[in-house]
């Protein structure tokens, strides 16, 4: 017999022990016994039971309850799912049995040999678990409760990290750490961000300036422009992380270009403009005529183009088209509680700046000179372009992810360059009139180029007059001391901007 902490072993009174002296066994006769019996009949005292078997006991309640949620694939979606485990000593336990619910859903029962479930495909809201441990005689413990607000898939995804930037050959070459969040990765997507600003920048006050990226992207090159870089992760369901990362940049002057007159807009934005309007000096969003809470209800869409539309370069070139945008969004109203009636329709409450409110800007070129709608390009987005062409357009697209959320502009200027260039020639005078030199079919120059002539003189005195110049050609003269026009060798060298 085998006694332990928490069982007795039987005792028994013997009535008969017999020998079979052929095999050498005993046979023993006995009755169960319990000395309690005498106390019982003397005194009255209640007879006391021995516990020799734990076969009809309950187990002990499970303890230290505790579960997380997670995500996971199926195919290709991304679901939620929420690890429960719990600690138990084990004794007299045949299984576990776990029901849950979410909400008021109607209650799921799960039946384990171990202390842990994972229950799959669960969705937002508070979870509901209860917890017993059966013996095999279906013997439960006390029922173990725990409960849980689950953020299903409304949780946003964890801030960027490790976001950098590189300038490589003549872009900018972004880097970052890939999200860990399964439904970024699947599904998601990396939104890239650009401001004008190297202090004080908020993803209210940047624009983007290269298109959504997929969710497993760790890198992109986009333009590359002095200022600061952003950059957020998105969920699959259009959740962006609460965060974001940020690189500043300032571009050096290495290029040899002519800046062309500023095509400025701000402050005064006189261009044509669609659902937009000008209020100190900034472009913003006009109201729709709605209203909703008592405040006025704003267009989600607006077209700002430029005032000196259409451009004309004066003969088909290359230019390159640098941008300044300035942006902030920001919600109009500040009192939503006490104001607005339909909640659905409010992106923020607590008074941050909305996030999904962006301007972009658009190019359009011709190759004429008084071109018809159908001889101009379809609008492409841009940042910093090169284009070639003898005309073009600008405008600027503005959205917002909602009748109560507002961007505003205060700058936004384009600098058209060209490249500088210098052309070289000869020729040789004559002394019956002016020379024209042209610098060829296809040659011109975006303006009137400066003009070096250098000759031999053969006495003293002599010297050359450019009669004209343009940005197609020049004349010139030699003459000697007494002013009079001599046939003469020369070179010439041209220098200006501008190359079709």
């Amino acid at each position: 017999m085998i006694k332990t902490s928490n069982l007795d072993v039987q005792t028994y009174r013997i009535i008969a022990v017999t020998e079979d002296n052929e095999s050498n066994n005993f046979a023993i006769t006995a009755l169960q016994y319990n000395s309690s019996l005498y106390n019982t009949v003397d005194t009255g005292e209640d007879i006391v039971l021995r516990n020799v078997s734990n076969l009809g006991a309950a187990p002990a309640p499970v303890e230290n309850a505790r579960g997380e949620q997670f995500l996971y694939s199926d195919g290709q979606g991304v679901l939620v799912g929420f690890d429960f485990d719990f600690q138990h000593d084990g004794i007299n336990v045949s299984e576990y049995r776990v029901s849950y619910r979410i909400d008021n859903d109607n209650w799921q029962v799960i039946t384990t040999a171990t202390p842990s479930v994972t229950i799959r495909n669960v969705r937002q809201g508070r979870i509901y678990i209860q917890v017993q441990a059966y013996s095999s005689l279906n013997k439960g413990s006390q029922i173990t409760l725990f409960q849980r607000a689950l953020a299903g898939k409304t949780e946003p995804p964890v801030d960027p990290t490790g976001f950098s930037m590189v300038p490589t050959n003549g872009l900018a070459r972004l880097s970052w750490n890939q999200s860990p969040d399964l439904d970024v990765t699947v599904g998601g997507l990396v939104r890239i961000r650009h401001s004008p600003n190297l202090s004080n920048v908020t993803w209210a006050t940047a624009t983007s300036i290269h298109s959504d990226l997929t969710g497993t992207a760790k890198e992109a090159y986009v333009t590359l422009k002095s200022g600061t870089y952003l950059i957020k992760f998105v969920d699959a369901t259009g959740i962006e992380s609460v965060g974001y990362a940020l690189s500043e940049f300032t571009k050096p002057d290495l290029s040899d270009l002519q800046k062309l007159t500023l095509q400025q807009e701000d402050s005064g934005f006189t261009g044509n403009k669609t659902n937009l309007t000008v209020t100190s000096s900034e472009l913003l969003m006009a109201a729709d005529g709605g209203s909703s809470g008592g405040n006025a209800t704003l267009h989600t869409s607006g077209t700002y183009k430029f005032a000196n539309n259409p451009i004309d370069l004066g003969g088909v070139f290359s230019v390159q088209l640098d941008t300044t945008l300035r942006a902030r969004s920001f919600f109009p109203y500040s009192d939503f509680v006490d104001t607005w009636t339909d909640w659905d329709e409010i992106a923020s409450v607590d008074g941050t700046a909305p996030s999904n409110c962006d301007v972009k800007l658009y190019v359009r070129t011709a190759q004429i000179t008084s071109p018809s709608e159908s001889d101009w390009s379809s609008w492409r987005i841009y940042n910093n372009a090169e284009i070639l062409c003898r005309k073009y357009e600008l405008k600027a697209e503005f959205s917002t992810g909602g009748n109560l959320e507002q961007i505003a502009v205060d700058q936004l200027r384009v600098q058209p360059m060209m490249g500088k260039r210098t052309e070289t020639g000869s020729g040789t005078t004559s002394n019956s009139g002016d020379l024209t030199v042209s610098f060829g079919t296809g040659n011109n120059f975006a303006a009137t180029p400066s003009i070096g002539i250098s000759f031999s003189a053969t006495t003293t005195g002599d010297y050359y007059t450019i009669a004209s110049s343009s940005k197609t050609n020049f004349t010139v003269s030699i003459y000697n001391s007494n002013a009079q026009r001599q046939a003469r060798a020369f070179t010439w060298t041209a220098v200006g901007y501008g190359k079709g």
